[in-house]
């Protein structure tokens, strides 16, 4: 069991305690600091950061209080005879500090941002979102107050989003899910925010995935280009497995595990920290094993210029058709090749289609890919129904 100081890699300055029991169970918890890290002693918890800052003494006292308040809630624990794992202290941790945290109407809007981001620590790219949110939010409303938030003002932030910004309406979602999420965590604080009555309008999504076909053209593609056989290996691999490029980044050989003579990966999703178990067929090994289970640390960007480029090059011609708003708020159909339009996000649609294929039940693939159970039985009614129809117009055609 160890507790640690260390401060976040895209933000330095910002200061973690880290709480790890075992080297599967560490959970990281904010301080509400960022200082200069020339300001920060890094190996030590007592008084860490230096005199030459102006605050060095609220600063050591506020993490010294909170190294107490862990040491505590970890005592408590053992006095109960209960394992101390990260995420359970994270959790007590958690719920005390939500029932300490003053109400929004103490504190100015900005302030309250600025807690709350602490707080949560979001990965750099969903801080990004959050940011525009709450830029837009302040455009809109210079002197509003969460704690007086209404349905109008939620409509009218909306309308603003659509009619000044001209922001699509998958964008204005993504900005309302964000200020909605922190206007829940407001309310779960004890603040009286109605956002129950908040709607949102319906997002449209390209849900694009290759079907098993095109799979098995880009499986049978042959590259003269050695650059283009690396995307085609991790294409296949994420299409067979449905992991992240985030978690195919960090994968090594002891995730793969083998039981009674199948091959499973077994770790925690990077985004949503929930365990996945997939199977590994001896094809996927093998790709695995060409790269010493040390995958190519890819941008995202270049990779997915490159998938597009690599399904052209492998004859994959299938048009996507999908349904959006325009500007106006009419509804439009968008019709594109796969080619231009796929991407490695793509790819854990592309295996659901795979492990159905091999006999998965629908609780099975959304244990196995990390998906919804909603997201699963969309795809499974979808294309069982399709197959059905497929099949039943094979049965009358032969009866004729």
């Amino acid at each position: 069991m160890k507790i640690a100081l260390t401060t976040r890699k895209t933000d330095a300055g910002k200061l973690r305690l880290i709480f790890s029991y075992s080297c599967h169970s560490r959970r990281f918890f904010p301080t509400g600091i960022s200082i200069p890290p020339e300001d920060l002693y890094e190996d030590r918890i007592e008084k860490p950061v230096r005199k030459t800052n102006p605050d060095a003494e609220v600063y050591n006292s506020q993490i010294s209080l909170l190294y107490h308040e862990l040491h505590q809630i970890i005592s408590t624990l053992r006095r109960e005879d209960k394992i101390p794992m990260a995420d359970l202290v994270y959790k007590i941790f958690q719920d005390k500090k939500r029932i300490e945290l003053s109400p929004v109407s103490n504190k100015t809007p900005q302030q309250v941002y600025i807690d709350f981001m602490a707080e949560k620590e979001f990965p750099e790219s969903t801080a990004g979102l959050y940011d525009l949110m709450w830029t837009q939010l302040w455009q809109c409303f210079p002197d509003f107050k969460f704690d007086e938030f209404t349905l109008n003002q939620w409509i009218r932030f909306r309308t603003y989003l659509k009619n000044e910004m001209g922001h699509s309406n998958n964008t204005i979602v993504i900005r309302l899910n964000k200020l909605k999420a922190m206007l829940r965590h407001l309310k779960g604080q004890g603040n009286e925010i109605p956002i129950e009555s908040f709607p949102l309008p319906k997002e449209e999504v390209k849900k694009v995935a290759m079907d098993l076909k095109d799979l098995q053209k880009v499986i049978d593609y042959v590259p003269e280009d050695e650059k283009y056989q690396e995307i085609k290996d991790h294409v296949i691999i994420q299409c067979h497995t449905a992991l992240r490029i985030s978690d195919l980044k960090r994968i090594s050989s002891h995730h793969f595990k083998e039981i009674d003579g199948a091959w499973f990966i077994s770790m925690n999703a990077y985004k949503t920290n929930e365990v996945q178990m997939i199977p590994v067929s001896g094809f996927i090994m093998k790709l695995f094993r060409k790269y010493n289970f040390k995958m190519l640390p890819f941008s995202e960007s270049y990779y997915n210029i490159e998938i597009k480029n690599l399904l052209r090059m492998a004859r994959v011609t299938t048009i996507f058709e999908w349904q959006s708003y325009d500007k106006g708020g009419k509804k439009i159909v968008n019709k594109e090749p796969l080619s231009k339009i796929f991407t490695n996000h793509c790819c854990s649609r592309t295996a659901i289609a795979y492990f159905f294929s091999l006999g998965y039940a629908p609780d099975q693939v959304s244990r196995i890919v990390g998906k919804s159970m909603d997201t699963i039985m969309e795809y499974y009614y979808k294309k069982a129904s399709s197959d059905d129809i497929v099949m039943r117009t094979k049965q009358f055609a032969r009866k004729e």
